[in-house]
């Protein structure tokens, strides 16, 4: 079905138990979609609200913003995301997901409806109505400050983003799986430079394949880490510069799993020769 203006293809939902009515929006199907710089999903289709998104509008290869009205508590379909190691958890319409971005190379900024109890914008990026969770990096973004509420990136919540200044993370942030994952082989994640501060916790643990194929320009773990790495972090990675503290201890097991000889340009490690050959 399409809407009355035209604009956007969607489906209505019946809930089995109370009847009531829901609607995703599917596609956009307006006029010269390429063209197309901001899309403003409606809040209701006639009397139906409108509760998920389940297009990333690649039609549109122009866009620039997205906006998100007040009853959406889904971006995806069926959204599946393992985070830390942890099961995979299938969401339903009473817990909000992010699992579809717009790919547009010039998209750089959600918007959300004050009212939406379930999303929230800072400088166009997608979190939680807490600011716990960092959902989406528009993928046209080039500058972040991750606000010092959030504890945890959201899986493939930076993919395909190039982000050109300094960016810190902490010890406390769980990243999901392949948070920093390449979109494709012509979109690889670019950051510049990434430091690592101690934060309650001394040990820097993520999940699987969180920086698969991305590349970085230098990587620097702050003093008082001790431990970090999971399963396949650093799969088919290029680090430029990746600078290890002292009071490390341990690299997690298959952390470089698959990562070729040529993964790391430059290594350095604050201790001696002695004690780095023990970890």
């Amino acid at each position: 079905m399409t809407t009355e203006d035209g604009q956007f293809t969607y489906i209505v939902m019946t809930d089995d138990t109370t009847e009531a009515q829901t609607a995703a929006i599917t596609g956009y199907a307006g006029e010269n979609p390429e063209g197309v710089q901001d899309i403003r999903i409606p809040e209701k289709i006639g009397d139906i609200p409108v509760t998920e998104i389940r297009s990333n509008f690649s039609n549109c290869t122009g866009l620039e913003s997205l906006y998100i009205p007040q009853y959406v508590s889904l971006l995806g379909y069926n959204s599946v995301v393992w985070l830390n190691g942890a099961n995979p958890k299938k969401y339903d319409d009473q817990t909000p997901a992010a699992a579809l971005a717009p790919e547009a190379t010039t998209f750089v900024a959600y918007e959300v409806s004050e009212q939406n109890p379930y999303f929230s914008t800072q400088d166009g990026v997608l979190y939680n109505k807490e600011k716990t969770v960092l959902y989406k990096c528009p993928i046209g973004k080039t500058t972040i400050t991750i606000p010092g509420t959030v504890n945890v990136l959201y899986a493939e919540s930076f993919q395909g983003c190039q982000i050109s200044t300094p960016f810190e993370l902490t010890t406390d942030i769980a990243i999901g799986t392949k948070a920093f994952t390449s979109l494709n082989l012509n979109r690889r994640t670019t950051l510049t430079s990434v430091t690592v501060k101690k934060g309650n916790s001394d040990a820097w643990v993520n999940s699987y394949n969180c920086f698969e194929s991305a590349r970085i320009g230098t990587l620097s773990l702050e003093e008082g880490i001790t431990s970090f790495g999971a399963k396949g972090m650093f799969d088919n990675v290029h680090i430029n510069t990746f600078k290890l503290p002292a009071s490390l201890k341990t690299i997690e097991f298959r952390t470089f799993e698959y990562t070729g000889q040529k993964a790391i340009d430059d290594l350095y490690y604050a201790g001696s020769k002695e004690d780095f050959m023990s970890i």
